[in-house]
This record gives structure tokens, sequence and C-alpha cells, in this order.
């Protein structure tokens, strides 16, 4: 009751939630819109820098090279290692000389970055360095992770300004420049909205985290795993990583980028093989998805030892190789079993699988397109998704649940029923066994071989009555064992003989080995180890042909009252094919 309480009220806050995040760019746009009189953000044109390029006197006097032209003010890169060289300029007329720009360059994950400003009157003003690999700036002029120079436009005319920028990563870069008090509005309005989104992370994965120590269901470990890692990496693009948790330590920044992709994609994995519970499945499918685990957890290790660039090319790509083998399999799982779970996680994995395509194809540049325009939509859709999966996981336990307790009291009836006809038999056939005993010493000849074959089958019958008993005890956990003062000896040798004397026909010799140190009176269920070593002395002798069975008994080193009972025997053994299949019904 208890747990489904908690999951009705965690639906309920997840869902205001995520409906406080939705409005996110379209409230921000009416701040920033809200300000007249912009200066103009002429064309932005790039380069990459050439070998031995690092000063400002380079790039300025240089006029060789060729500029590109971006298509407007947010240039996307891809994935590079090196640096670039961007320039602009900026038309301030006499309608905006306020006292304070910002710079936005909306990326927060850029290595470094240095500015050059030129005024109208030729002065050169450079910025401070700041990026991802230094140090957090507690002094910018505004408490963001979003990279931004804050920049002084008092003079009228055409600023000119060079951006020496440094990437090992993802290059996006969508300049915006808006006055002081319009970033101020729009960075509160992005903090308030991160909190949000990151709150909202961070109760699913404390919610699920919950229900893995209560249930003790992978499939929850699989989903934690999922919500961290796209909790670092959206964390690490935000720079919310960097500026809350670790502002003093720059290179777990690149730890977490190089961690979370791969995360997400052994996590997508787990969540196949939990969901759809794939280690039942036939030989070859159970191959085929052992070998992508163990590539994703092979890519997860290597990629701590490679630059952030190459990382991310090898994560990216294996992402895809998951991304086609978990739909692929999940339709494979449908069409052979045909059940509800199957169609659940095929329907829940279909939206994120497609998205996630389209994103690695554009990181990587197969299918280019600017990330920025889409990080919102992005992240009202990945929070859609982890409530898709959280729902997804709800509904398979309930399932399974519901299915378990069927089969419970189907079981249960089963065992009714084998009780009540078990005792209702028993009465008949004691009688039986009781009546070919008084005519015992009454017959001779044939008559009384065929009493005999008569007591032996009704004793044989009697048996199986009492083993169904026990299985019934077992089910319904009444099985009880009578511990009693037994002779070891005796009951050893008796039911050893016994048995042996079934090896007359057969070229095998019967052994019953007591080592000294075996006590003659031990406490045990006298009746329990009899059938015990019956069972297993009677499969050995059903096949064993030729050689020897052995039954021995010894004490355990260093202990007081326990004893080892084993039982060789010279039989063919059993083939590594159906060692896995004995322990199933009605299979020997």
């Amino acid at each position: 009751m208890l747990a489904k309480y908690l999951h009705n009220q965690m639906v309920v806050i997840l869902s205001i939630a995520l409906f406080l995040l939705m409005p996110k760019n379209a409230f921000a746009q009416i701040q920033i819109n809200g300000e007249d009189n912009y200066p103009l953000v002429n064309e932005l044109t790039w380069r990459y820098a050439l070998a031995g390029e690092t000063s400002w006197d380079d790039v300025l006097t240089n006029k060789d090279e060729q500029w590109f032209k971006s298509p407007d003010t947010a240039l996307s890169l891809g994935l590079i290692n090196r640096n670039v060289w961007v320039k602009f300029s900026v038309n301030v007329t006499r309608f905006s000389t306020n006292d304070i720009y910002i710079l936005n360059l909306g990326n927060a994950t850029l290595s470094k970055v240095n500015l050059l400003h030129i005024h109208p009157n030729l002065y050169q003003d450079s910025k401070q360095e700041i990026g991802m690999n230094l140090l957090y700036n507690d002094d910018k002029y505004m408490d963001s992770p979003t990279n931004h120079f804050d920049l002084n436009l008092k003079l009228e005319g055409v600023h000119s300004f060079y951006l020496k920028i440094e990437q090992n990563g993802y290059f996006d870069l969508p300049l915006s420049l808006h006055t002081a008090k319009s970033a101020f509005n729009d960075s509160l309005s992005k903090h308030f909205y991160e909190s949000i989104l990151y709150g909202f992370f961070i109760a699913l994965t404390l919610y699920h985290l919950f229900y893995f120590f209560i249930i003790r269901d992978p499939i929850y470990l699989s989903y934690l795993f999922f919500t961290i890692g796209i909790t670092l990496q959206f964390g690490y693009m935000d720079g919310v990583l960097f500026k809350n948790i670790w502002p003093n330590i720059p290179h777990l920044n690149y730890l977490s980028a190089k961690l979370a992709i791969p995360l997400v994609s052994l996590s997508v994995i787990l969540l196949s093989i939990h969901f759809l519970e794939l280690t039942n499945e036939k030989k070859w499918i159970k191959t085929i998805n052992k070998s992508i685990l163990n590539v994703n957890i092979f890519v997860l290790l290597i990629c701590l030892f490679f630059s952030l660039h190459i990382s991310l090319l090898i994560s990216l790509s294996i992402l895809l190789l998951t991304f086609i083998f978990v739909p692929t399999i999940s339709l494979i799982h449908y069409y052979i079993h045909r059940n509800s779970i199957s169609l659940i996680f095929l329907i829940s994995i279909t939206f994120f699988v497609l998205t996630g395509i389209i994103i690695t194809m554009g990181i990587i540049g197969i299918m280019p397109f600017d990330i920025n325009n889409l990080w919102g939509t992005l992240k009202v859709a990945m929070c859609i998704q982890m409530l898709v999966f959280a729902s997804a996981i709800a509904f398979r336990v309930r399932l399974i649940n519901t299915e378990r307790k069927k089969a419970i009291n189907e079981s249960q009836a089963k065992d009714n029923i084998i009780a009540r006809v078990s005792h209702e038999i028993r009465t008949p056939l004691n009688g039986i066994l009781g009546l070919s005993g008084l005519m015992e010493p009454l017959l001779n000849g044939v008559t009384k071989s065929y009493n005999h074959m008569i007591h032996q089958s009704a004793t044989a019958l009697l048996t199986i009555i009492n083993d169904l008993l026990d299985v019934s005890q077992i089910n319904a956990g009444k099985f009880s064992i009578n511990l009693q003062s037994t002779n070891l000896h005796d009951l050893l040798t008796s039911t050893s003989q016994s048995l042996f004397s079934q090896l007359n026909s057969k070229d095998v010799i019967g052994k019953c080995i007591i080592h000294p140190l075996v006590p003659k009176y031990v406490s045990t269920d006298n009746d329990r180890l009899r059938q015990l070593i019956s069972n297993l002395l009677g499969n050995a002798i059903k096949f064993t042909t030729k050689g020897n069975i052995t039954l021995e008994v010894t004490k355990v080193p260093h202990t007081t009252n326990k004893y080892k009972f084993s039982i060789n025997d010279t039989g063919n053994g059993i083939s590594d094919e159906d060692i896995q299949r004995i322990f199933n019904p009605y299979e020997q």
C-alpha cells in the first residue's frame, strides 16, 4: 500500500514539474524581446586557426586566409578538437548606447574562449579568458554557467570583435547580444527552469532507488543508470555541474562528458535485458545480447583514456548501434511471445530511439543541424521520455505481480487437490496392504507370489502418494523435519544393501564406506535421510551398467556434527547439453 501511494503521489509531482518546464522557451523569448533598440550584430565569419597562430596580432595581420560566412549568428561545426577564430561586428547607434551589454555565447562546454574588442576609435580591449578548462569564474558579470562577456558599447559606430575559441567536443556557438537588464531576466528565468529540470531528474533517481531497495528488481537499477547518464549529459551541456558541483575541478567536466553517453547506451541495453527478460531467451539471442552488452561496457571503460573528441565519436557510434539493436530485439521478442510486455517496451523505446538517432547523426556530422534551436524542446522531450520509461516499468512490475499471484493461487489450488486426493487414496490402499499381509500365511505356490506382487505394488504406490503429500507440504510451507536419535550405521547399511541387491544381474559392485570418525548415533530425520539416500542410489543403479557404485560418509573437517554423504558411480555421466534440462519437470 505504501509503495502504491508513493507511486501515485510521485506521478502527480512529476507531471506538475513537467508542466512547469514546457513554457521555458516562450517565457524567456518574451523577456528578451521586451528590450527595444538592440545593437545589430552584423555578419559572423569564422575560420580554423593555423598552426602557430596564437596571438591577436597573428590573426589581425594575416589577411590571406579565407573566412567562411555563417548563415546567421549561430555557428555549428559538429565534433572538433582544434582552435577556431570567429569575428563579427556590432553597429551601435545613438538610440542604443546603454552602459553594459552582455554577449552570450550560448554554450557552456567551450574549452577556452578569449575575446578582443576593437572600439570605433580603434582602441583594443581584451577580456579575461573563460571556459570549461579553467576554474569556474565567480567574477563574471553574471553568475551564470553559460559563457558570456560584458561589453562596453558606449561609443557610437562599428565595434569589431574577435573570438579565439579552443574546443574539444561539440562546437555550437549561438551568439546573442542583450542589455544587462534583459540578460539578468533571462538568467533568472533560466535558473528557475533549470532548478525544476534537475529537481525532476533527482526526484526520478531517488524514486527508483527507493523502489530498488524495496523490490530488489534490477530493472530499477538499469533505470537509475539511465537517469544518471541523462543528468550528466544535460548537466555538462548546461554547465550546471561545473557551476554547482565541482567549480574548482574542471577535469570532472570532461570526465562526466565521457561517461554520460556510454552510460545511457549501457542503461538502454540493461533496460531491454531486464524488461524483456532476455536472459531466458534462445541461445542466439542471448549471445547477441551479451556481445552488445560487453561492447558497451568496453566502450565505457576505454573512453576514460581518450580525448573527449575521440571518446564522443566512439560512444556516439556505439549509441547508434544500440539504437538499432534494441528496437530490433524488441520486435523479435514480440514476434516470438506476442505479449503485452514486449509491446509496451517497443512503444516506450521507439520515440527515444528515433530522437536519439537524429541527434546523434547531427552531432557526428552525418546530418548537421543547429542543436541550440532544439535544446529546450529536447529537454521537455527527454522529461516525457523518462516518464514514459517509468510508467512502462511500473506497468511491467504490476503485470508480473498479478501473474505471480495468479500462479501462486493456481499452485495452491493444485496442491490442495493433490493433498485431498492423496489422503483419500491412502485409506483404501492401507486396506489393501493390511489384507495382503493377513493373506500371506494362508497362501502358497503361485498364489503366494501373486499376493507378494500385490503387496509390493501397493507399497510402491503408497510411497508415491507420500511423496506427493511431501511436495504439497513443501509448497504450502508446512514441511517439517522430525529430528531424533538414529543409528546412522544401521540405516546406511540396510538401505544400501536392499538397493544393491538389484545389482546381481549387472556387472556392478556396490560398496558402503563409513569412515571411523562418523559416530554410530546422530540426530537426524530418519525417514527423510533414508528417502534421500534411496533416491540418489536408485538413480546411480539405474544408469550404471558396469564398474562400481560407492556410498561414502565422512566427517566434515573442523566441525562437530556435520557429515558429508557422497555417491560415486562409473556410469556414463551427464553431457553438457543435458545438464541444464535435468532439473526440468519430467526430465531424467
